[in-house]
């Protein structure tokens, strides 16, 4: 742990039993409407807000365009017109956010206050869209084959782009598509980011991997006083990602069947070890593969997403051991593994002020890992607060069908 005792409480934490919130009443309605995030909902948090988006607008019970919550009370506070798409960050400072989403790989919307600003881009060819980042100061883009480093301004303009650093090679006519990924590291100093273009058109039949040599890794530290990325480290990891973290010593890559490969940052070696949560034949197969795993590091400690449905996995990066896996949504009826029927997560965020992960299926479902007295009992007036509300959910629905 990089940061002493301060990391070693917090990883230690995980490795405790979690307080599970389970969300699913809808803010604005009567208390008997549940809410659900129809289609793709993706998930973005900073130490104030939670926000909110989600890909189709046919949302039952959940607030039209992007939804945004109190981060440290979980409570729904308004909603934003607008918005939708593929992605969606936070940059700039508290109380002066710019939402920024990704609303079609050719279009990036930034919003602050009442103020929408677009710019579009023509020549992306990401089938997921352009991948954001956002902290206090910066904002990063990656389009093509282009990173886009965006410092934010208080003046009307949000944005002013301050670097592009290119990537490999850019997407050629003829050639089957490209995959960008980017991800903070744990203190947002640095960023990896994943560029891969390829002529491989997938076989969803074939379990393994795609062979890819243009695939490359690279590492850059963002010093947010000169406004530059300058890069530290390439890796050419040969096949294909769908999802990338970093941690002080290993750079963490998901392959698009949501298996986990880890390299040695220092050593740039591929550890010997591929990490999955369930035994080879309960795995799913690619064509039942739609959303990819989703990770978060802290020190030599991974948490990500399960193979299988809504569940939590806290693994040692260092022994690709499977330290602790979290299924209350199942557990609690709530959400089933996808092997049950159950939903995929389609995205998840640490919220700092609970110590917790929330991840969207549709539902918002939050495991908090209170590392003192205040944040447990902040976890669990959050659950009583929801847990009340389903109970008045249900006696409201009894009145109503007895009346009937």
């Amino acid at each position: 742990m990089k940061n002493g005792k301060e990391d070693w409480i917090k990883g230690m934490s995980l490795l405790r039993n979690p307080v599970f919130i389970h969300i699913n009443l809808a803010p604005s309605q009567p208390l008997d409407h549940t809410m659900y995030y129809a289609g793709s909902p993706h998930v973005s948090s900073n130490d104030s807000i939670i926000a909110v988006t989600t890909d189709d607008g046919m949302n039952d019970g959940a607030p039209d365009g992007i939804g945004l919550y109190d981060a440290n009370t979980l409570s729904y506070l308004r909603s934003i017109d607008g918005g939708g798409g593929w992605g969606i960050t936070l940059c700039g400072p508290i109380g002066a956010e710019v939402i920024v989403t990704n609303f079609s790989p050719f279009v990036l919307e930034f919003r602050r206050g009442q103020t929408t600003q677009i710019q579009r881009f023509h020549h992306n060819r990401n089938p997921h869209g352009i991948p954001i980042i956002g902290c206090e100061t910066h904002l990063i883009a990656l389009v093509g084959n282009t990173i886009l480093l965006y410092r934010v301004t208080s003046g009307a303009s949000m944005l002013v782009l301050s670097q592009t650093v290119t990537l490999g090679r850019d997407w050629q006519h003829n050639e089957g598509m490209a995959t960008n990924l980017i991800s903070w590291g744990e203190d947002k100093t640095h960023i990896v980011v994943f560029h891969c273009v390829s002529n491989i058109r997938h076989n969803f039949d074939d379990d393994d991997d795609d062979t890819v040599p243009s695939a490359e890794m690279c590492i850059y530290h963002l010093d947010t006083e000169t406004d530059r990325l300058s890069l530290t480290l390439r890796i050419h990891p040969g096949i294909l990602l769908s999802a990338v973290s970093l941690s002080d010593d290993f750079v963490i890559g998901c392959s698009k069947n949501k298996k986990i490969h880890v390299w040695d940052r220092h050593s740039s070696q591929k550890k010997p070890f591929i990490l999955c949560d369930v035994e080879e034949d309960k795995e799913l197969g690619n064509w039942n593969i739609i959303h990819p795993l989703h990770l978060s590091c802290c020190g030599h400690m991974l948490v990500s997403t399960s193979h299988l449905g809504c569940a939590l996995c806290v693994w040692n990066i260092s022994t690709g051991e499977l330290l602790r896996k979290y299924n209350h949504a199942e557990e609690d009826r709530y959400v089933d593994l996808i092997s049950d029927g159950g939903m995929d997560v389609c995205s998840m965020v640490h919220l700092k002020q609970l110590n917790a992960y929330l991840c969207t299926d549709g539902y918002m479902n939050i495991w908090s890992f209170p590392t003192n007295q205040s944040q447990r009992n902040m976890a669990l007036s959050i659950r009583r607060r929801e847990d009340d509300l389903r109970a008045s959910n249900i006696a409201q629905r009894r009145a109503r069908d007895g009346e009937e």
